[in-house]
């Protein structure tokens, strides 16, 4: 009886050993696999059009848009973050008495900010949320060669989205939009709408 009871308790402590060293070895391993997620980076770069309407009468002004986005937060795949760059330029052809003017407005946003998307084989839709600086630039010159340049800074936040179509492992054609509001000291925001196409490239 004794000899019984001897084995009965080793077989339980080796089974209790065993239990443990196979969740010390599964454990860490789940956790090793949502903290060390790779990291993965993607770069857009298109063409883009922004509405402003006070802009010499035109609805639309256009230009380039680029970011560089890179996933995951942490241990979260589906969160990142989203830097953006984008430029927009217009003309406007006005006269003062006989001589001719030429002005020519350049709009700079560098926003950034979290940034969501969902994980899919074709399509991968994302969303974000930005915030940065706007600085618009206003050359005005007339024909006799004077020119004059002026600076105007805004803070501005974003929000919007759009989605990448897969054409290879690495590239995607993407679109996106996104709603911009501007505000300048002792004034209100003013509100435009961008939206933007073009070739992404992950890696």
């Amino acid at each position: 009886m004794q000899l019984s009871s001897i084995v009965r308790n080793s077989i339980a402590a080796a089974s209790l050993l065993l239990v443990h060293l196979s969740l010390a070895q599964t454990v860490p391993a789940v956790k090793t696999s949502m903290t060390n997620l790779p990291t993965t980076w993607s770069i857009f770069a298109g063409i883009s059009a922004e509405s402003q309407p006070t802009v010499s009468g035109s609805p639309w002004v256009y230009g380039f848009d680029g970011s560089v986005s890179q996933y995951p937060f942490k241990s979260h795949p589906w969160i990142g973050g989203t830097i953006d760059f984008a430029g927009h330029f217009s003309s406007m052809s006005g006269s003062l008495k006989t001589v001719g003017t030429q002005s020519d407005l350049s709009t700079y946003e560098v926003l950034g900010g979290p940034s969501f998307r969902a994980r899919a084989r074709r399509v991968t839709p994302f969303g974000r949320l930005m915030a940065g600086p706007v600085v618009d630039r206003t050359t005005a010159s007339v024909k006799a060669g004077a020119s004059v340049i002026s600076e105007s800074n805004y803070f501005a936040i974003a929000g919007g989205g759009g989605a990448d179509f897969g054409i290879s492992p690495d590239w995607a054609i993407r679109t996106q939009a996104d709603w911009i509001r501007y505000w300048v000291k002792f004034s209100p925001g003013q509100d435009f709408f961008r939206t933007s196409g073009g070739l992404l490239f992950r890696f």
